[in-house]
């Protein structure tokens, strides 16, 4: 689904730098949105709404890294949120319609995510029954009826693909290769230790305020439903040795809730008014890293972008291919030049010049670029080009 995403965005946009970066805008925005909306239907306060949408917004992890990087995490995220809306509608109008809404948004992230999207759904409802404090959320017919409706939403499109029982493998050993760390003793007490810490820090400035609410702060039924659904939702990742801060993203909407409540009741005016300057300096500081510190970086990785114009320059107008997927960035920046993505060589039929991570016989070598620590090489099929000596090195 994301691949499809980025597909449509470049319909709309072109292929370029902000195309795949655009999806990811877009699902931070919209969770910002939704999250304010929704907030607003059960708080009935439009500043605590507010709030945590800008909580949401100002994570570190959102706004350092997935909030805007060309990764599923946060368009997972949202529609992740949307799961848990439709999950709290049930809790609170009872309507079964729920269920096969929530089927459909567990499809869907299965298409992003593959099989957690299961564990997203079946915990969701599990937290329903729980708090109900009776088995009928999930023993009733509309809950065993919702249950082909997410099979089928989540694996429809898998008979289309090329290698169905090939993908299937895959997503499964994807999804639960991880578990298998979890059997080193030693490996999964370290987890459960600095795991919690990696989630503190992925959640400042806010979490250093949220120490404050101890004992200051009581949660109301709604907010106590938000909190069994995070954490049942939290388990899976908290006991698996290998998992990473980012795989918890689709869970910080609901710590955005509960903490702009907690913010707006048990925090006095003036740790409210450290808050609000603490959340302008990190945004001061996002600033800051995308002016200074990404230039550094390009700087550092030998300057990949000013090396494929080097490289588009030689091969404009000719059949390009890439095999070279260490360095995806270099052939991804020639693309973007081009208005068209590189495909490996296989896929090229025709192909003119080559890019490779490796030294290729049959071929004439063009040019040498070094990227990252690691060269790429430019070859030429069909005629004979004398191989050049010097290198392209920023």
């Amino acid at each position: 689904l994301f691949n499809w995403l980025i597909i449509l965005y470049s319909k709309l946009l072109g292929w370029d730098v902000i195309t795949a970066r655009a999806v990811s805008l877009t699902s931070t925005a919209l969770c910002a949105v939704l999250l304010y909306l929704f907030s607003i239907k059960f708080l009935k306060d439009k500043k605590t709404a507010l709030m945590g949408a800008v909580l949401f917004l100002t994570f570190a992890d959102v706004l350092f890294w997935y909030g805007w990087l060309a990764e599923i995490d946060i368009t997972l995220t949202l529609f992740v949120f949307l799961l848990f809306a439709q999950v709290f509608l049930l809790l609170r109008t009872k309507n079964p319609v729920f269920y096969y809404t929530s089927a459909l948004s567990g499809g869907l992230i299965f298409m992003l995510k593959g099989f957690p999207a299961f564990a997203f759904w079946g915990l969701s409802l599990l937290a329903l029954s729980v708090f109900e404090r009776s088995p009928k959320p999930i023993l009733n017919p509309h809950f065993f009826l919702s249950v082909p409706l997410l099979l089928l939403s989540s694996l429809w499109w898998v008979v289309f693909s090329q290698e169905p029982l090939f993908y299937l493998r895959r997503l499964w050993e994807e999804s639960f290769s991880r578990v298998e760390s979890s059997r080193d003793f030693g490996a999964l007490i370290l987890h459960l230790i600095t795991y919690p810490l990696l989630n503190f820090k992925q959640l400042l400035p806010a979490s250093l305020f949220a120490l404050f609410l101890v004992g200051r702060f009581s949660l109301t039924r709604e907010l106590r439903f938000f909190a069994l659904l995070a954490l049942l939702n939290y388990l899976p990742y908290w006991f698996s040795a290998t998992s990473r801060g980012r795989y918890v993203l689709p869970l910080f909407t609901l710590v955005a809730l509960i903490l702009a409540k907690g913010f707006s009741e048990g925090l006095s005016e003036r740790l409210r008014r450290y808050l609000f300057l603490s959340l302008v300096f990190v945004v001061f500081l996002r600033f800051l890293y995308g002016f200074i510190y990404l230039p550094y970086l390009d700087q550092k990785r030998g300057k990949p972008k000013a090396q494929a114009l080097v490289a588009y320059e030689l091969t404009k107008g000719a059949r390009t291919a890439c095999d070279c997927p260490d360095i995806k960035d270099f052939c991804l920046y020639v693309g973007f030049l081009r208005g068209e993505p590189l495909l490996r060589a296989y896929l090229t039929p025709g192909w003119v010049y080559l890019f490779d991570c490796k030294e290729r016989e049959g071929l004439a070598l063009v040019e040498r670029f070094y990227v990252n620590k690691k060269v790429v090489y430019l070859y030429r099929k069909g005629v004979d080009v004398k191989v050049e000596s010097g290198t392209s090195n920023f």
